[in-house]
Order: structure tokens, then C-alpha cells, then sequence
């Protein structure tokens, strides 16, 4: 899907009105990805081997767009990112909206290239940055992006993903997160907002529904994790923590000037 100001993708009626749903997923595996491309063009003979041509951004006549079926938005991570790999490659020929995971080691030159390559026309809607910094670098890497952001006029959307700079090691190897260091990233991460006159456009969270111990308060303890730890992958919040951000991310809101820039 085209991410276009009047986009209204999954909506899905309610008592009272409409709620909008729409599904995000890491852009991971390339093979995959593409099973699930639905070729659009303007001529019908055009094919998949489109991916790649560096033309594809310009709305022209004859361009073809691929639409990524598996999901409305896709991102892709922190250590897939380079600028000659094939997830940027594919991300240029989608015309899905997508983002990419920044953490402290991107320079405003990284970020400026990327955008360069994913939003040359620098359409708003079209890219979203993930701020990945873990909490002993949020402010200060958070403000360098977001100040070259505004310096060069970038209309893309700027979100904060507080977890996966902060995962830690248990005494016995138990991968956690403390809620310590997620609150104090998404602090951190408003600051630099406010400082740069920048729009907080979202937050990144790892959550499941059930009861689960596999992110802790402030303190590590084993034994508490063993209770009920039950990913395979990254630790989550419990629906209690999760509500814990949402209120947090809710005050900060509360205290967010209107930015000039959006």
C-alpha cells in the first residue's frame, strides 16, 4: 500500500464509529518478503525483476510499485540497514510505507543517506525511523539525529523503541530488560524531541497478553524470572508494565509543545 495522507488501510467497524488497524513486521528474510509481492504498474508486462531499479520512486508514467502483502508497514533492523544490502534494496521498490531502526552508532550522514535512498521525494508517511539508543545514550544520539533531521527539512516520522538497547544478562544468562532503563529511554527520547522541535511519533514496544516474568522492575532476579518466562526470542512486557509505559508515554505527551516542523 501507498502511504498517502488520505490512506485508510484495515478499518473495521464499531459501536460509534471506526477503529483502524494496521499490521507492521520486521523486514527480515528477502525470500520470504517477496512471495509476497503484488506487482502494480502502468504497463502489464512489467515483472518482479523490477526490484532494484533506482527509478522506481518516480511518479512518472511506466513506473512500477511492488506492494508488500504481509504487512502495512515494514522495518528493518538495526543490523540490516547497510545502503548496498537487500532489505534496503527491496524497501526501495515497495510502496508500502517502511522504517528503519537507528541505534547510537548512526551518524546524521547514515541517516541522511538512508533517506536519501527510501524517501528522495521526502513524502511524508513514506519512511519512519526507529531510535534504538539504550538508555546511557539516549539523549545525546537521539538529539544528533533528531537536530540533522530538522536541519535538512526531513518530513519523516521519528519513534522510539525503548527495549531492544536495553536487554541485560541474569547471573544465570537469562536475557531481561529492567523497566528502569525503558522508562528512562523514553524520557530521554521526549527530551530530544522537545529540544529539536521534533514530533514524537511512537513508541516501539515488545508485549504479550499473559502474565509472563520476563522483564523485571529495577533489580535482576532469577528466580523471579524463572516463574513465568516464556518467549523464545526477546523478553516482553506483562500487560501490567505495558500499562505502566502507556501511562508514562501519556504524561510526556501531555507536556509535548507543538512542534513548528509538522
Amino acid at each position: 500500500m501507498r502511504a498517502t495522507a488520505d490512506e485508510r488501510p484495515y478499518i473495521f467497524a464499531r459501536s460509534g464509529g471506526t477503529t483502524m488497524f494496521t499490521g507492521n513486521k520486521e523486514h527480515l528474510l528477502a525470500n520470504y518478503l517477496t512471495a509476497f509481492g503484488k506487482l502494480r504498474a502502468a504497463h502489464p508486462e512489467a515483472r518482479l525483476a523490477v526490484i532494484g531499479r533506482k527509478e522506481l520512486t518516480e511518479d512518472v508514467d511506466g513506473v512500477v510499485f511492488l506492494n508488500c502483502l504481509s504487512a502495512h508497514l515494514l522495518w528493518i533492523g538495526e543490523r540490516t540497514r547497510s545502503l548496498t544490502g537487500p532489505h534496503i534494496e527491496f524497501a526501495t521498490a515497495v510502496a508500502n510505507p517502511v522504517a528503519v531502526k537507528l541505534g547510537p552508532r548512526c551518524t546524521p550522514e547514515e541517516m541522511l543517506a538512508l533517506h536519501g535512498v527510501l524517501n528522495p521525494r521526502n513524502q511524508p508517511g513514506r519512511l519512519t525511523f526507529v531510535l534504538r539508543m539504550g538508555r546511557a545514550h539516549a539523549y545525546e544520539r537521539s538529539r544528533l539525529l533528531l537536530a540533522a533531521a530538522a536541519g535538512a527539512g526531513l518530513a519523516d516520522r521519528f519513534v522510539s523503541d525503548p527495549m531492544h538497547g536495553n536487554g541485560v544478562t541474569s547471573a544465570k544468562g537469562v536475557k531481561t530488560r529492567t523497566m528502569r532503563a525503558i522508562e528512562e529511554e523514553l524520557r530521554a527520547f521526549f527530551e530530544a524531541c522537545r529540544d529539536t522541535g521534533t514530533l514524537p511519533g511512537g513508541v516501539h514496544l515488545e508485549v504479550s497478553g499473559d502474565d509472563v516474568t520476563e522483564c523485571v522492575d529495577a533489580e535482576i532476579d532469577d528466580a523471579c524470572l524463572a516463574e513465568r518466562y516464556r518467549t523464545s526470542c526477546d523478553p516482553r512486557l506483562d500487560p501490567a508494565q505495558a500499562l505502566r509505559i502507556a501511562d508514562l508515554v501519556g504524561h510526556l505527551l501531555a507536556g509535548t509543545p507543538a512542534p513548528g516542523r509538522h
